[in-house]
């Protein structure tokens, strides 16, 4: 380069240029070169060397499983505070936390011929809802055979989703429920989840029977439409229509009581007056229009 560059060499046509291209292009690689040579001898078992190539093994692994990105972040920056050790395919989980370690899995050929699987999952199947429901750290993992669809929830957006449509959220319960074992069912509920649902099934109970008592059909048309159950009992024994019954019946007691004793003192009355005693028609009809008074007055 040195010599094209003062000019001891000059191109006077074109196969000469040519080859002046090719001879400077040729000197260029050659040096960086043996300039990576030298640079890669002089950090030879340095500790950036190594943690180059502990890295190169990490983002290997990491691209051949498929990790995720937490999980990587997570292996990396505790990779940047090791430089002791050398990582290879079998050993790259051995320096890694076992908190980090225990989302992963690393399968060696041979190695799980005799294992059995606990669960064959078909379509519409769910796995994991235990841990969900319950806070219970799953001790498994899931693995498909084949390319497969997979619909994943989040426990704080199913609370907010049940909280809103929870009426569904007990068909959802039911279902867990069925071909449980029974300490299984028990954990399920006492779940918060279950819980939650309670208290609300329990709110529009009250709603219901409210609207009942007070005989709104509109508010209890509504309160229907929107999943309230007709025949589910409050915190009392009461379902609508039995609250219904009872303000019914209270009602027509009271009626029967004032209906009495305004009859009691028009009997006192006209046992003392002189004037003669109306006829039965008058009479009930005078009964009728005292009702009506003390009704507009309370």
């Amino acid at each position: 380069m040195a010599t094209v560059g003062y000019g001891e060499i000059h191109a006077v046509n074109v196969r000469e240029m040519i080859f002046v291209m090719i001879y400077v292009s040729f000197d260029m690689i050659l040096g960086a070169y043996l300039l990576g040579n030298m640079a890669a001898l002089i950090v030879k078992g340095s500790k950036t060397e190594r943690f180059r190539d502990k890295m190169a093994d990490l983002i290997k692994y990491m691209n051949r499983n498929r990790l995720g990105k937490s999980i990587s972040k997570e292996i990396k920056d505790h990779v940047r505070l090791q430089y002791e050790s050398r990582y290879n395919e079998s050993s790259v989980l051995q320096d890694i936390p076992v908190s980090i370690r225990a989302k992963e899995e690393l399968t060696k050929s041979e190695e799980n011929e005799t294992e059995e699987p606990l669960l064959d999952l078909q379509t519409y199947n769910s796995v994991g809802e235990i841990s969900v429901l319950c806070n219970i750290r799953v001790p498994y993992t899931a693995q498909v055979s084949e390319l497969s669809r997979l619909l994943r929830y989040d426990k704080q957006a199913l609370m907010e989703i049940l909280g809103v449509y929870f009426s569904d959220g007990r068909m959802i319960i039911n279902n867990l429920l069925e071909g449980r074992e029974s300490n299984l069912q028990n954990k399920i509920l006492e779940s918060d989840i279950t819980l939650n649902i309670a208290k609300h099934e329990s709110e529009l109970a009250m709603r219901l029977n409210c609207a009942a008592h007070d005989g709104d059909l509109y508010r209890l048309s509504r309160l229907i439409a929107a999943g309230a159950e007709p025949n589910r009992t409050d915190y009392d024994g009461r379902s609508p229509l039995i609250a219904r019954i009872l303000t019914v019946k209270r009602e027509r007691e009271m009626e029967e009581g004032i209906n009495k004793r305004i009859s009691r003192k028009l009997d006192r009355k006209w046992k003392k007056s002189i004037v003669p005693r109306p006829p039965p028609s008058l009479l009930k009809l005078r009964e009728e229009e005292a009702a009506e008074e003390s009704k507009e007055s309370a």
